[in-house]
């Protein structure tokens, strides 16, 4: 069960975050992040503040921009050691901004980029206790004209959020169609992928009866009865 008001809370903490860098007033004083290389897994504010004194130093006038922000209960995982959350929130967008300083090794352009990410968080009381963050580098190396990757067979570039844009589920009430979303992915993925995880907490908190989910949901099991 997802305690009230986490959702809007959380959201609220990484927003500020995002404007000021001040990393103790959004995570506990021994929280962890564990965030895309060269910064790898951080333990303390004092470690997880020069993240963000990196990502502001190099995007000053950045703004945040979630696509995708929902949240809900986690579920216990035998594959996974230690304590676990007992909810997460999680989000997907970019940090835009002008692009003023070197970031990871990758050199500044002076033009706005954006920073794609991927997040999960654990709100603890008032404050963040964990997360796992994606910073898509590769993407970023891509706008600044740079080639870390073969030609891709697919369109890459920035995909929109939901067509209503509503991705941003920020009240406390319930998803419907969840056990039904959970047949289709147990019958058309590995229920040891732990990107299934993600992929289902993600989705299942979206309105797919307005993003055309639903069409998604039935080609896919209609892919899979005549494989």
């Amino acid at each position: 069960m997802l305690p009230p008001g986490t959702k809007a809370h959380t959201h609220a903490l990484l927003s500020e975050l995002a404007k000021t860098g001040r990393v103790e007033n959004a995570y506990h004083n021994d929280a962890s992040v564990a965030v895309t290389h060269p910064w790898g897994t951080l333990q303390d504010t004092n470690a997880i503040g020069s993240l963000w004194a990196d990502l502001r130093r190099a995007l000053p006038d950045m703004e945040r921009r979630d696509l995708i922000f929902v949240g809900g209960a986690n579920r216990d995982d035998t594959r996974l050691a230690g304590p676990r959350a007992s909810h997460l929130v999680a989000a997907l967008g970019h940090l835009q901004g002008t692009f003023a300083e070197d970031l990871a090794g990758i050199p500044a352009t002076n033009s706005v980029v954006h920073l794609r990410y991927g997040e999960a968080h654990w709100l603890d009381g008032d404050r963040i206790r964990q997360s796992w963050c994606h910073f898509d580098l590769v993407d970023l190396m891509i706008q600044t004209g740079l080639s870390p990757l073969p030609v891709p067979l697919g369109a890459a570039g920035a995909w929109p959020g939901p067509a209503p844009q509503d991705g941003l589920r920020l009240g406390d009430a319930g998803c419907e169609g969840v056990d039904a979303l959970d047949t289709v992915f147990a019958r058309a993925f590995d229920e040891d992928d732990l990107a299934v995880d993600v992929l289902r907490l993600m989705v299942s908190a979206l309105p797919r009866d307005r993003i055309g989910f639903g069409d998604a949901e039935a080609s896919m099991a209609s892919a899979i009865d005549t494989s």
